[in-house]
């Protein structure tokens, strides 16, 4: 039986044990699944958004496929919720002949509508948006040029949308997984709390510290890391001994201390530790294992909550990487720490050369909770910047305008001259260019 041709009947699974893990799905959502086991009498267990299911199901199921659904319904019954999905279709592996059978272009387009079908307009992400974004990662060509602007333009949109509407920064939900119960129980959130302390840094103490030392722990360069660390490994038959090279710890490789302190990769495994857990729970809550399912089910939930918010970390993390890839950049949220900032966007842009030599910009879009929105433009030529402001508050322009010599002097304590400095309302609009970040060449964008 062709798995594409199923029929409607046929094609409906039941979710029968842990389903109240997924009550929060609407009839309607799509969600993407992978096949774990098929068992005998009908049954298959099914990874599903990080957690293992077990439903009843009659269609030709192969163990590890991946495998897109549509919530149909769901029927609450005392200590049985069961949820109802609809099989949609297999979806190809990464490499796999059939991913690509149509032009990439049309598959990115295929990706933007059912990622826009699944971004509702609610500030909420949807429950596998998670897997729109790594399938996205995994599609996109080297080149992002190739890619219809029409297409990448509606990517843009939908990926800064869902950053926005997770209503909460990355440092506010890195620090609510660091202290949920149970968290003193793992030795790995340990391990994420001096990664946390490492990366973040006071506002007041920017000027202490370097933009580059801020932005490598993001988890975005995480791939490029790992691609250095491969490298240096394959040259080790040609490095001196260890015991030469001075900082190296014994039976360390070169580059492989930057990965300890990178939030990507501490939260990749965090979330191997509590799928390891969640597995172990799933055993032991089986029919057979009557008497060890008394043992662990107080903390069943657990895991499955701390899942959740690492799954969401690295979303976002992968959101950025994805925004870097579309713009042939490097985009990310910045480890700052500023009382009553709600969002902030830095980006940078280097221009094309021209008669003063290259010239660089850095765009800023501040969010208060008090003071409002604040736009900051800065232009360096050689050593000379130029500088603009743009608010709709008079207020907050009188007090910065007050504020230009003090401003001067930590450019001059840098070696560098404040040439110009205005002062914009919102409806002037001498800043539109430089405010599509989407229309910057070599852009540079990071997001608190």
């Amino acid at each position: 039986m062709d798995p594409q041709r199923i029929g409607t009947r046929e094609s409906i699974l039941v979710l029968t044990r842990a389903a109240d893990r997924l009550l929060t799905l609407k009839a309607g959502d799509v969600v993407r699944g992978r096949v774990v086991d098929v068992l005998p009498g009908g049954m298959v267990n099914l990874r599903i958004m990080g957690n293992l299911f077990q439903a009843r199901s009659t269609l030709p199921l192969s163990p590890d496929a991946g495998v897109l659904f549509r919530v149909v319904g769901q029927k609450v019954e005392k200590d049985a919720p069961e949820i109802h999905l609809q099989f949609l279709e297999v979806i190809p592996d990464e490499g796999s002949p059939r991913l690509f059978q149509d032009s990439p272009s049309r598959f990115l387009r295929i990706l933007a509508q059912e990622m826009a079908g699944n971004l509702p307009l609610a500030k909420e992400i949807p429950q596998d948006f998670g897997a729109l974004v790594e399938r996205l990662l995994k599609s996109l060509p080297d080149d992002s040029t190739a890619i219809p602007r029409a297409t990448r333009e509606q990517l843009l949109a939908l990926l800064q949308t869902s950053l926005r509407n997770t209503g909460e920064s990355i440092q506010n939900r890195l620090n609510t997984l660091l202290t949920a119960p149970y968290s003193e129980e793992i030795p790995e959130i340990a391990e994420m709390i001096r990664v946390r302390d490492r990366l973040f840094a006071d506002v007041e103490k920017i000027l202490q510290v370097s933009v580059k030392a801020l932005l490598e722990n993001t988890g975005v360069t995480l791939e490029a890391k790992l691609k250095a660390l491969a490298r240096a490994l394959t040259m080790d038959a040609e490095l001196p001994s260890q015991d030469s090279l001075p900082g190296l710890a014994k039976g360390r490789s070169p580059g492989s201390e930057q990965l300890e302190t990178d939030l990507k990769a501490r939260l990749l495994q965090l979330r191997q530790m509590l799928i390891s857990r969640e597995e172990e729970i799933f055993e032991n809550s089986m029919p057979t294992h009557t008497a060890k399912r008394r043992d662990v089910g107080n903390g069943k939930p657990a895991a499955g909550q701390l899942l959740h918010t690492v799954d969401g970390l690295l979303r976002d993390i992968e959101t950025f990487q994805l925004l870097s890839k579309l713009t042939n950049s490097f985009y990310t949220f910045l480890p700052v720490l500023w009382e009553g900032l709600k969002e902030a966007e830095i980006a940078f842009k280097k221009s094309r050369s021209g008669p003063e030599g290259k010239s660089y910009y850095c765009l800023l879009h501040l969010d208060f909770d008090r003071l409002g929105k604040l736009t900051i433009v800065a232009m360096m030529q050689g050593r000379d910047f130029f500088i603009s402001f743009k608010t709709s508050r008079d207020k907050m322009r009188e007090v910065l305008s007050k504020n230009v010599r003090e401003l001067e002097q930590v450019f001059d304590a840098q070696g560098f001259t404040l040439k110009g400095v205005s002062f914009l309302s919102e409806e002037e609009s001498q800043l539109a260019l430089f405010e599509r970040l989407e229309s910057f060449e070599n852009i540079v964008n990071f997001k608190i």
